[in-house]
């Protein structure tokens, strides 16, 4: 933290005040505070074995940390011998998905946390710090996660960028550096990109609607409602059209969110801009499923050109073709 985060983000410069001028990499933009957040499990959320760690003898008082849950987590004041103490936050509200990921566990949102605003002198920003490690804020013992966390913003091509550097400790002792850096935009109200996105979901409800049509047509020569689901074909169209619909929910979700949050301008504000959290999550969410459904799409668009004369013949050519190509 003193070597390498606090002097790459804070700065004792009296320009570094201004919102305006706190860049990194280029025009990269700062945007509010430093989190830096930590879980802790509690120190009687598991029992030792009496047998190899007696815990009558004063020399040796019984404390067993366990592996992190909700049911095991500390959540009252985290104290330090009267002298250092943090309380434990909970959920941002009116926040979607603040869910932590990491690569042993995935962690709830709250912790304790702490924001370093980055108009921060480089000296105050190591000061805290330095009360971190005296009031063993990450104590390896009953420590599950230790997070830094911070967004910057890039003018030039419109994106955000969530940072979340995470160090996880496991109940075994194990350190597991991660670090999960997410580019995202907030949705952009402009005529030509709502006229597409309305567009598109007429579409997908022309397709839904063919797609019931043949389901009922089905049903009627066939007399069973369910025997058009069997094949595989009609199946992944289903499956498709299902995530077509949890992605325009995550979408209008996105969009809400997006545009209820005048703050958002990047130097409008120096606290942590929790509600961009929410908003690269659903973002992100959006990414995830909308590649499951071009998979599907392709696989579906290849099986229609095999099943089509007209458009087999480029299957045709490259199956003839293929001898001399490995030759």
């Amino acid at each position: 933290m003193e070597s390498i985060v606090a002097p790459q983000l804070f700065s004792n410069a009296a320009s570094s005040r201004d919102p305006a001028n706190n860049r990194i990499a280029g025009q990269n933009l700062l945007i509010g505070s430093l989190r830096i957040r930590a879980k802790h499990v509690k120190s009687d959320s598991c029992t030792a074995n009496p047998t190899w760690y007696p815990g009558n003898q004063t020399e040796y008082p019984q404390i067993c940390n366990s592996y992190f849950s909700t049911r095991n987590e500390k959540t009252d004041t985290y104290d330090v011998n009267g002298l250092y103490n943090w309380s434990y936050q909970g959920c941002e509200p009116d926040i979607p998905l603040q869910t932590i990921y990491g690569q042993y566990k995935d962690y709830p949102c709250g912790g304790y946390t702490v924001d370093i605003p980055f108009n921060t002198t480089l000296d105050d920003a190591l000061e805290i710090i330095k009360e971190f490690r005296l009031g063993h804020f990450a104590r390896v013992s009953t420590v599950r996660l230790l997070a830094v966390e911070f967004f910057v913003y890039n003018p030039a091509i419109d994106t955000f960028v969530t940072v979340k550097m995470l160090v996880e400790v496991t109940e075994g002792g194990g350190i597991i550096p991660v670090a999960r850096i997410k580019p995202f935009v907030i949705f952009p109200a402009t005529d030509s990109w709502l006229s597409l996105t309305f567009i598109f979901l007429l579409l997908v409800l022309f397709y839904c609607y063919r797609f019931a049509m043949d389901w009922r047509q089905d049903a009627v020569q066939s007399g069973n409602k369910f025997q058009f689901l069997f094949n595989l074909w009609n199946l992944l169209q289903f499956v498709n059209m299902f995530i077509f619909f949890v992605v325009y929910v995550y979408f209008f979700i996105w969009w809400y969110h997006s545009v209820r949050e005048p703050a958002l301008f990047p130097r409008a504000t120096q606290a942590y801009p929790a509600a961009l959290a929410g908003i690269a999550e659903l973002y992100t969410m959006q990414l995830y499923f909308n590649s499951v459904n071009t998979t599907i799409t392709l696989i579906m668009f290849l099986k229609f050109c095999q099943l089509n004369y007209q458009l087999n013949i480029l299957q045709r050519t490259l199956i003839k073709a293929a001898p001399s190509i490995t030759a």
